[in-house]
């Protein structure tokens, strides 16, 4: 299952916004697109469709949408069939979608879709075939491959009575996707955001990769947030022929399932959203939240390190933490030496240790790290760590991370106002003297992004729509478990599964007592009782 990673991977993907330079298409040349953005072997999004789609479009005939829209203007999106095709095994088709809801009568977006059919010969071959719509999170994580690989992620009862139906939201993946400069071989910025100085100098440099990335994907790159991809995902329920949609969501596909419950409340059926992203929680919220999260994985690092024999790290754990620091402003000072003689700074190495906090076995690995640092001046480890984050440039690569810096800035607004990001660096420097400063990138990367001006977190209460199960694991570090029980309280019906553990996604085939209470509310509509739990 996909992770999101909110600060191993929220401060890598806003990395990517401040790393632009040079500019690299699919094929590694130097350059830029024009608006629709580069023709490649997945496709692009084309001019063709600008009118809406028209029936038949992308396919052959399949079951048509049972819903009305809302807005009249909508209604050839909502009445399009998709027109199958053979898949490997499974089947594909592609789904249009306007640019901008707003303006449904301009460009438009290709939205690609897989299914993996019910493996039931009944359910396969009915009429009226149920589809369990599947998001893994990110964002910029593909749905059509958690689709591909249904097996691995879905119980044989789960696919024997459903149809397994994934997608890349726009941006991501096969569908029209946003482009953006290449961060490959530019190294890792070292700028000590506490100051107005630094600050500047990362504001001018995201703002000026935000450019190049609008100029390489038009009009999409402000309408790549997750409220517009929850209106793609109500489009695809109509075309899938689902009168209420089914839905399971992991990790950042919470974030989308709470947004489609909130703007399609009648239209909600059974929904699982597993990992949750609390919708409310701001920018600094989130960085706040992970800088308390970070400073305790350090303190645990130190105290598994003074538990050895050897450990350069003395006296109690809380001097053990000051060591580290000071071993980092030392390095901003005097960059540790490495084999390839590139050198690690504080800043640097602060960064490794971040990505590492996120990684099932980091902690260990972090350990051997600072103990390299502490006991021979040898930063190569962190180094080769950092180096591995790096993109290196693939197609692929080069589009994840754009998309999912277009995301979070369009999901997580942000402004450039000198006072408020002032006091951000030093409120999380004060909580966390080891992590603060990284954070603020969060906040920096964004200050600038294109974005609606409308958008704004906001409570979801989703009043109207049955239902959510709310699936949460009490040791969860990407996505803590008070975010949890902070949507339980938002939502006006819902049901939290309390899971025992630290495992970030806790549904899989086979997983003791989760997969059967899941499994149990999506076939039978059997919710638990309040206050379950599993082990």
């Amino acid at each position: 299952m996909a992770r999101w990673r909110p600060h191993a991977a929220a401060v890598l993907g806003i990395l990517a916004l401040l790393l632009g330079a040079c500019t690299t298409g699919p094929d590694g040349d130097a350059g830029t697109t024009g608006p629709a953005g580069p023709s490649s072997a997945a496709g692009a999004p084309s001019r063709a469709a600008e009118g809406g789609p028209s029936p038949g479009a992308d396919g052959g005939p399949s079951h048509q949408g049972p819903a009305a829209p809302a807005d009249p203007a909508l209604a050839a999106y909502y009445g399009q069939e998709l027109r199958w095709r053979p898949c490997d095994t499974q089947e594909c088709a592609n789904l249009i979608v306007p640019v901008d809801y707003a303006h449904p009568d301009g460009r438009t977006a290709r939205i690609a879709v897989r299914r993996a059919g019910a493996t039931s010969p009944v359910r396969s071959t009915s009429p009226a075939r149920d589809a369990l719509v599947v998001n893994p999170g990110g964002p910029g994580t593909s749905g059509v491959e958690m689709a591909a690989r249904a097996g691995r992620f879905f119980s044989r009862e789960l696919r024997a009575h459903y149809d397994i139906v994934g997608f890349d939201p726009r941006g991501v993946g096969d569908s029209s996707p946003v482009w953006c400069p290449s961060p490959a071989n530019l190294g890792v910025p070292d700028l000590d955001l506490t100051t107005a100085a630094g600050r500047d100098t990362a504001l001018t440099k995201a703002e000026h990769f935000a450019d190049a990335c609008a100029a390489m994907t038009g009009p999409l790159l402000t309408h790549v947030g997750t409220a517009d991809v929850a209106r793609d995902l109500d489009v695809l329920r109509a075309a899938l022929g689902q009168e209420r949609l089914d839905f399971y969501g992991a990790s950042y596909g919470t974030y989308l399932g709470a947004l489609y419950a909130e703007a399609f409340p009648s239209r909600v059926g059974r929904m699982v959203l597993d990992a949750v992203v609390d919708p409310a929680m701001s920018m600094g919220d989130l960085t706040r939240a992970h800088a308390r999260d970070f400073e305790e994985v350090l303190r645990g690092v130190v105290g598994l390190c003074q538990a050895a024999a050897g450990c350069p790290l003395t006296g109690t754990v809380d001097d053990g933490v000051a060591q580290v620091n000071a071993m980092v402003a030392e390095a901003n000072r005097t960059p540790v030496p490495t084999a390839d003689g590139r050198g690690l700074t504080g800043r640097q190495a602060v960064l490794a240790a971040a990505s590492l906090a996120q990684e099932n076995d980091g902690m260990l690995e972090l350990v051997r790290g600072l103990d390299q640092i502490l006991t021979h001046d040898d930063g190569t480890v962190l180094r080769a760590h950092l180096d591995g984050l790096m993109v290196r440039g693939t197609h692929a690569e080069t589009m994840r991370a754009g998309v999912f810096g277009a995301v979070l800035c369009a999901d997580f607004p942000s402004d450039d106002d000198p006072d408020r990001l002032a006091g951000e660096a030093a409120a999380l420097t004060e909580l966390s003297p080891s992590f603060g400063p990284l954070l603020v990138y969060g906040e920096v990367g964004c200050a600038r992004w294109p974005r609606d001006e409308a958008a704004r977190r906001h409570p979801v209460s989703a009043a109207g729509a049955g239902p959510v199960l709310l699936v949460a694991a009490t040791g969860d570090r990407v996505t803590p478990y008070a975010w949890a029980r902070a949507l339980d309280d938002q939502l006006a019906s819902s049901r939290l599964l309390t899971v025992g553990g630290g495992r970030h996604v806790s549904y899989r085939p086979g997983a003791p007592c989760v997969s059967d209470v899941v499994d149990a509310y999506l076939l039978d509509g059997v919710l638990p009782p309040v206050g379950a739990t599993c082990p």
